[in-house]
């Protein structure tokens, strides 16, 4: 088929009326409360703030059903949570409401295609479509009105391609989304939203068992407090030591709640006046502990001797500094 033959089509298409409705239904948790909502679907759960935010951009309607639990992910080392449509990202640094956030799988997975030429761009008057210059591409028809009703910018990020034919379906790709046209369903529910998260999942050759279902033992669901916050305690035994022998730190961890944070990664930095060692400390135990004895080997009477350590736990990262003199 020629290209604009194939063009014309696809606006033909795209521009047909939907019904007025939303395309979007109102979720509501049927195996689970306000905390923790279980999918039998998939078998996986979706808690704390995941949960929050799935509820309140319309459930399944538009992310899908979960495909894993959260987990931390080495390679973003972020925590995240995988959906059929998307991977919902925990960033605490971030101001409220985006400390969660769809990552941006299209980008990730090289879906962007060339800007659109001058010729290209559509009329600042048109109101059938809009462009973005972020990324030099527009959105138009029934897209612009699922991605307006749906959340915009915050949910889909920009469009990174136009409307295209893939694989015999009409799609556009987004940052942090895929939309699709399907012609044979009622109008309201023509326009959805593609599978990004499964297909990004297999893309980035994560772990095949975090898909395997994680059933509850009992209708009671384990609530799983995701981590806001990291209270490092760092100390010494000899807070003054002479310039050689061993020295033990100790660093406690505690989250929002000022409880013990498990399995929590630590690396330490000694700082001497004219060098520096680092070690990898155990990870923290059941109370949040962790401990290392190394000899000091290049103290200068009167020096300080600074150590550094860095926390890594549930997609955050924390350091703290305490120090420790060298005497006679």
């Amino acid at each position: 088929m020629k290209k604009p033959m194939l063009a014309w089509l696809l606006v033909a298409a795209l521009s047909i009326a939907g019904s007025g409705s939303s395309p979007l239904q109102d979720y509501t948790c049927r195996h689970g409360d306000e905390f923790a909502c279980y999918f039998p679907e998939t078998g996986h759960s979706v808690q704390g703030p995941f949960l929050a935010y799935f509820e309140a951009h319309a459930g399944e309607s538009l992310l899908g059903f979960p495909i894993t639990e959260h987990f931390f992910d080495p390679h973003s080392r972020l925590l995240v949570q995988y959906f059929q449509n998307a991977r919902l990202e925990w960033h605490p640094e971030n101001p409220d409401p985006y400390k969660v956030l769809p990552g941006l799988l299209g980008d990730e997975l090289g879906k962007g295609r060339p800007r659109l030429t001058p010729d290209g761009i559509p009329s600042p008057g048109n109101p059938d479509c809009r462009y973005f210059p972020e990324t030099g591409h527009s959105v138009c028809f029934a897209f612009l009105e699922f991605f307006r009703l749906a959340g915009g910018l915050d949910v889909f990020g920009f469009p990174i391609s136009e409307f295209d034919l893939e694989n015999g379906r009409i799609v556009q790709y987004f940052q942090r989304a895929r939309l699709e046209w399907h012609p044979e369903r009622r109008a309201a529910q023509k326009v959805a939203v593609g599978p990004l998260g499964l297909i990004h999942f297999h893309f980035a050759e994560l772990d095949p068992e975090l898909l395997e279902p994680a059933r509850p033992t009992s209708n009671v669901i384990e609530r799983v407090e995701l981590l806001t916050a990291l209270r490092l305690s760092p100390s010494v035994a000899r807070p003054v030591m002479k310039p050689d022998g061993p020295q033990t730190v100790y660093l406690l961890v505690l989250n929002q709640f000022e409880q013990p944070v498990e399995a929590a990664q630590v690396e330490l930095t000694v700082k001497y006046p004219s060098r520096q060692e680092s070690y990898t400390l155990k990870k923290t135990d059941t109370r949040g502990v962790t401990r290392l004895e190394f000899e000091v080997a290049d103290g200068v009477i009167g020096k300080n001797v600074v150590l550094d350590f860095t926390v890594i736990a549930g997609g955050l990262t924390r350091t703290a500094s305490t120090s420790f003199l060298i005497w006679y």
